[in-house]
């Protein structure tokens, strides 16, 4: 199992502010990339290609593939805190034939994507993060 537990916060009233909070995860040594927005203002999914949905540990997400190896799982609210499952992620995408079963995790963080703060200065912070692994 793998989990990680988080609590952030980024700004919520600048204008311009485009940014997520997520879980970006590598499998097969950084040839698969798996993402987990969890808190998301302004963010755009365009060019991306909706391939379903997933209920996860009670938590509704839509999934989306950008690209030929980028894998979208986006909560179906905002959350500054809580938990995600990234290996039950992973095994919806093996399930769906996402990804082959064979994939294995290279690389596990969490952070911000942010790709505009609307020229204004903007304080993201993490108070909290860990991460659990234990082999299956």
């Amino acid at each position: 199992m793998v989990l990680d537990g988080f609590t952030e916060s980024m700004p919520q009233n600048i204008k311009g502010l485009s940014a997520e909070a997520a879980n970006d995860v590598w499998l097969d040594n950084w040839n698969i990339e798996m993402m987990i927005w969890l808190d998301s203002i302004g963010r755009s999914l365009a060019g991306s290609t909706k391939i379903g949905s997933a209920t996860i540990f009670g938590q509704h997400f839509t999934v989306w593939k950008f690209g030929g190896s980028e894998f979208i799982f986006k909560l179906n609210h905002n959350e500054t805190s809580g938990q995600t499952h990234i290996l039950a992620s992973i095994d919806w995408l093996i399930k769906h034939g996402r990804v082959p079963a064979r994939a294995t995790l290279t690389q596990a963080e969490f952070g911000w994507e942010i790709a505009s703060t609307g020229g204004h200065p903007a304080n993201f912070e993490i108070s909290r993060f860990g991460l659990h692994a234990q082999a299956r």
